[in-house]
């Protein structure tokens, strides 16, 4: 195919400005740039109908529609291209909108042209990660058992298989890999794997049991010791050599992995919150789409041009909001705290939805490098987090009903109601935040403990994973039964001796001792959720516990709490 621009300004160009022509298909592509300040209601519907009227829509294929313009925040100009669309389709064309995200999303992976039109340094900040490049495969063996970190690439070689990691940064919260072979037939090939792939494998080679199935191998029918490689964008055949050496690539790296990702991430604080799928952001508080209106509206009225009170902390913008400060403060520096969207749970948000979810992304300066978190200048997660639920969203609300006259007073748009009074933001605000942080912080009473451990049993009820859990884990559940075992009346033992797979026959604390002693192998989630639940069992009908002993319970929990926070961790990645 060959493209062209089609004549230049001025010239009568019939509503193109870029012709694609396909000569086997006997079609062309046809595309209308519009650079302009803003877009009006009627502008798209002109702009299609004089294509439409010209020449090129006879044997058009596709039309696009190109505009520096934010189209898809404002809904008026979303319902005309969708009529639009229905017009251009009904002359067999397919028609296509690049407003200003989507041309956003098409140049992040296009370096080619950002480094070309804006230079190298802006293409760095802007673009997203390449896949990590490593060198072809030798004929003769890698290096046995190397591990070396350069900047955010982690190489690992084992004499049959090479790796190199793209390990996690401040810019790039993901992960990938690359693996090539040392064995002659295998000489050039390199085998890319996501971070979605790559976390889970890390993962289970950490925990793994000699002898179950790998998750990126299988056994080859009819042929000992050898194994199908089994990523999801290859397939190839591996000795046992190679395979074992795998798995030890895949086991270091997840060190190398675990380790930079808490670096990276004790800084933003965003781990309790969820990646909002397809998406740099994380999820931190869901409310009503009326309320997220009024968010804007304040942050348009308490603009930082428009007064000097301390609520004057915002750029006022459409379709986002931007704590900002234009000079220090006491308690702020200059410069902006964060830029907050409004998605859904897949992707962003639509008008027609009932709910939104408000969105964090890690702060960046203008050039897409990273900026240093802290609470008086750009904000983690956590702080943005309360700041919003403890601040900002209560204010927003008083606000909002002191402006009403006494005939207005009700939210009528919003599933929840009259805004009650006081304001009580808890309602309409909810927070995406886990619900644990540590054990050491929220096991002061039984009812925290309970709590905390009610959360832990959830997680390991939903966990639908084939990594197993050490014994050291499920060994730490068993301990705190038997320490809180004295202070429960138990009505029945019944389901505490079904929930812990302990025998009749013998008296129950004795029981769960023997357990403990035999519990020497790696278990799966089901097993896990189990014991747990016999913990909240004995906690449940315990009296007077002595704060001490909370306090050892908690400390014994502690290799739950890991796997948990380990557990988070991972699925951060592979929400990708």
């Amino acid at each position: 195919m060959q493209a062209f621009r089609y004549g230049k300004s001025g010239s009568t160009q019939r509503g193109i400005d870029v012709i694609r022509i396909d000569a086997a298909a006997k079609k062309c592509d046809c595309y209308e740039g519009k650079r302009v300040e803003a877009v009006s209601r009627g502008n798209i519907n002109d702009w299609v109908d004089r294509f439409l009227a010209g020449p090129h829509a006879s044997d058009a294929r596709s039309f696009y529609l190109c505009t520096t313009y934010r189209v898809s925040e404002h809904t008026e100009l979303i319902l005309e291209w969708k009529e639009v669309a229905k017009r251009l389709s009904d002359r067999g064309i397919n028609g296509q909108l690049w407003d200003h995200e989507q041309l956003h999303q098409l140049l992040r992976k296009r370096r080619d042209i950002v480094s070309e039109l804006f230079g190298e340094e802006v293409a760095d900040g802007f673009c997203f990660q390449d896949e990590p490049s490593i060198e072809l495969p030798q004929d003769e063996p890698f290096r046995d058992q190397y591990c070396q970190v350069y900047g955010h690439i982690a190489s690992l070689q084992n004499l049959g298989v090479a790796c190199e990691v793209a390990l996690p940064t401040m810019r790039a919260l993901s992960t990938s890999a690359s693996f090539s072979f040392s064995r002659r037939e295998l000489s050039g090939i390199t085998i890319a794997v996501s971070g979605k792939e790559l976390v889970r494998w890390m993962q289970w080679s950490a925990y793994a049991n000699a002898g179950v199935q790998r998750p990126y191998a299988l056994p080859f029918p009819g042929k000992d010791g050898k194994f199908i490689y089994a990523g999801s964008g290859a397939r190839l055949v591996l000795t046992g050599d190679e395979l074992s050496q795998l798995d030890w690539i895949l086991t270091n790296a997840w060190a190398e992995f675990q380790r930079t990702s808490k670096d990276v991430l004790l800084p933003l604080q965003c781990s309790r919150f969820t990646r909002i799928q397809g998406t740099e952001a994380f999820g931190l508080i869901s409310v009503p789409r009326g309320l997220w209106q009024v968010m804007l509206e304040f942050a348009m009225e308490f603009d930082v041009s428009k007064g000097r009170s301390p609520w004057n902390m915002f750029d006022g913008a459409p379709g986002c909001l931007k704590p900002y400060s234009e000079t220090a403060s006491e308690r702020f520096m200059a410069g902006y705290h964060a830029i907050l969207y409004a998605y859904h749970e897949s992707g962003i948000w639509l008008p027609w939805e009932e709910r939104v979810l408000i969105g964090w992304t890690p702060p960046t300066d203008i050039g897409g490098k990273p900026q240093s978190i802290s609470p008086r200048g750009a904000w983690s997660a956590e702080f943005t987090h309360d700041w919003l639920r403890d601040e900002f969203i209560p204010e927003v609300l008083r606000w909002h009903v002191q402006r009403q006259t006494p005939r207005r007073k009700s939210w009528a748009s919003w599933p929840t109601g009259d805004v009650p009074a006081p304001i009580d933001a808890s309602e309409l605000a909810t927070s995406h935040a886990a619900g644990i942080a540590s054990l050491s912080v929220v096991a002061n009473d039984l009812a925290e403990l309970y709590d905390c451990v009610t959360e832990l049993q959830s997680h390991a009820n939903a966990r639908r994973s084939e990594v197993s859990v050490p014994a050291a884990v499920i060994r730490a559940v068993l301990k705190a039964v038997q320490r809180v075992l004295p202070f429960a009346e138990l009505s029945t033992e019944i389901y505490l001796r079904g929930s812990l797979e302990i025998a009749p026959e013998f008296p129950l604390e004795q029981a769960v001792l023997q357990r403990i002693e035999a519990c020497c192998k790696a278990v799966n989630y089901p097993v896990l959720d189990y014991a747990l639940r016999g913990l909240l069992e004995v906690l449940d009908k315990a009296r007077n516990v002595p704060r001490s002993e909370l306090s050892h319970i908690g400390r014994l929990l502690q290799p739950v709490l890991d796997r948990y926070h380990e557990d988070v961790l991972c699925d951060l990645f592979t929400s990708e």
